[in-house]
């Protein structure tokens, strides 16, 4: 079940960081110790899920609550990150080598390299934040392969599950030889623009809360997504704050539900997603899965996605 986009973010406006009593949930929530079985029939299904209390990932999940941990395992020989600063509330995803860009378009945020010793020197600075200052979102990843031994990225070992040849309830990559492990740096109040992966996804809270809004590709047509060619391709041009602007948006209809630290949140291909950060410091890693839905029929009106 999914609830009128326009219900959902009247009760619990996307500027809002204060957790309701109540929210739109019809996510199911499982506990691996008890419901695994469950889980992998969801995912068999390709029907979101949230699943938590994996033995494994727990153990991790208690050492990235230590910041000298987290800085021990980034702030190495001077790598640096990919940093996006926004203005806003909102994070808008875009690609600096998009074959059209419009006339008038401006890039929707800032981007640079830093390492994570400047990234905290700047969110040091901008503790205290709501969605009318800057936020500020780091996004680090690397790769792991069984075959070329350059591809080593030490974080994997807290996140064994990703590993490339694996078939788990977290992942399925048993056809390629290798895997991009990303994790996101978000601070409070920050969000990102609804939108898809072409590939299942299974994002993995380490740190704070975070609410995730879900919508299923059936209503791709109502959330008005830009063209393929659009340099923020595959995410909605709605601003939620700007409702009366985008009415035919409000036939649309999703669900939400919060993630703490250790819950990971299966997303099938092409479900639309969003994320808000609840907590001061919000961090997010995941993997993406080789196994593909054609999910064509659900498309028809969004004919820039469909599969081949």
């Amino acid at each position: 079940f999914q609830w009128r986009t326009s219900k959902v973010l009247e009760k619990w406006p996307i500027t809002d960081t204060n957790i309701p009593s109540r929210i739109a949930q019809s996510i199911c929530v499982f506990d691996y110790t008890k419901d695994r079985a469950k889980a992998e029939a969801y995912r068999k299904a390709d029907v979101p899920f949230v699943i938590r209390n994996y033995p494994v990932l727990m153990e991790a999940v208690a050492r990235w609550q230590d910041p000298d941990h987290v800085e021990k395992l980034l702030d190495v020989e001077n790598r640096t990150y990919f940093l996006q600063r926004s203005n806003t509330y909102e994070f808008v995803w875009w690609n600096p080598s998009a074959v059209e860009k419009p006339e008038g378009w401006k890039e929707p945020t800032k981007t640079k390299r830093v390492t994570y010793s400047e990234y905290l020197d700047i969110v040091k600075r901008k503790r205290d934040v709501s969605y009318k200052t800057t936020h500020y979102h780091l996004f680090v990843e690397g790769y792991w392969s069984h075959y070329d031994p350059e591809y080593k990225w030490h974080l994997f070992e807290d996140f064994p599950f990703f590993m490339p040849g694996t078939k788990n309830v977290y992942h399925e990559l048993y056809e390629m030889p290798h895997q991009l492990l990303s994790c996101s740096f978000t601070t409070k109040g920050s969000a990102n623009r609804m939108g898809f992966d072409m590939m299942s996804n299974m994002p993995v809270v380490m740190k704070g809360h975070k609410r995730f809004l879900v919508a299923s590709p059936e209503y791709c047509k109502q959330h008005d997504l830009f063209p393929a060619a659009h340099p923020s391709a595959k995410q909605t041009k709605v601003d939620w704050r700007q409702t009366d602007d985008f009415p035919e948006n409000w036939g649309a209809r999703m669900s939400e539900v919060i993630l703490q630290p250790g819950d990971a949140l299966f997303l099938p291909n092409y479900f639309m997603f969003a994320g808000q950060s609840l907590s001061p410091d919000v961090i997010e890693c995941g993997a993406k899965s080789t196994r593909t839905t054609n999910r064509n029929s659900m498309l028809e009106e969004c004919g820039d996605w469909l599969m081949e």
